[in-house]
Parts: structure tokens; sequence; C-alpha cells
């Protein structure tokens, strides 16, 4: 664990778990603006004030997120077909990164089609 001390007025201070290098993505982004990739401790100050001018420039909100960076990730995707009774023919996709380097799988997202649509509609454990 990593305490890296921020001055930033809406943060005492970073708590980065996982180690690093971290990736510091703007929350509004897309097409790598607002991304950084941090090494050290050292440089991520720098570097968040650098993601979230260019944030703030390119979408109009700085708000950023701090991510692992996974230097030689793998993409693993699981299709779900059925449950144990064979319901949900086709019911969605669970997708992951592998971190190799680690010997670790982190979640990336899911979709349920089971728990999107029930009778037509929206399913009421969504509502």
């Amino acid at each position: 664990m990593h305490n890296v001390s921020c001055p930033h007025p809406n943060h005492s201070h970073f708590l980065i778990y996982e180690g690093f290098p971290v990736l510091i993505k703007a929350v509004h982004g897309g097409g790598g603006k607002g991304m950084r990739t941090v090494h050290s401790p050292s440089s991520f100050l720098d570097a968040l004030e650098s993601a979230q001018r260019e944030a703030l420039k390119g979408f109009g909100n700085a708000t950023v997120l701090v991510e692992k960076f996974i230097e030689r990730p793998r993409h693993v995707e699981v299709q779900v077909f059925a449950d144990t009774a064979g319901n949900y023919v086709g019911a969605g996709t669970v997708e992951f990164i592998f971190d190799k380097d680690a010997d670790k799988f982190f979640f990336m997202e899911m979709y349920a089609k089971a728990f999107c649509k029930q009778n037509g509609g929206l399913s009421h454990h969504l509502l």
C-alpha cells in the first residue's frame, strides 16, 4: 500500500492498495483523453493534475478514477448459456482482465439478459 499526499481540496490523500503502476482515467473520457499511466508515487500528483486538466478541457468534468494498471493483460469473456435448471439460454456474459504477471483476475463487467428483461420489460430487480 502506498500513501500519496495530495493537496487537492477534496482529498487529503490517495491510498493505492494494489501498488504501482496505476492508471488515472477521466470518468467522462474517451479516446485516451484524461488518461495517464503512473509508475511511481513521486509522479502521481503531476499525472493526476494533468489528467484532471485534460478531462475538464475535453469533457467539462475533471472527475477521474484510479485503477490498477495491468501491463500484460489478457481479456477473458465467459458466456452464460443456462443456469442449473436449464433456463436462460444465452443469458449473458461476464468479462474479466487477467494479469499474467500477478496471476490474478480482475472483474471488468457483466451483462445478464436474465436480469435486464423479464416478461418483455425491465426486471423488477432493476427498479
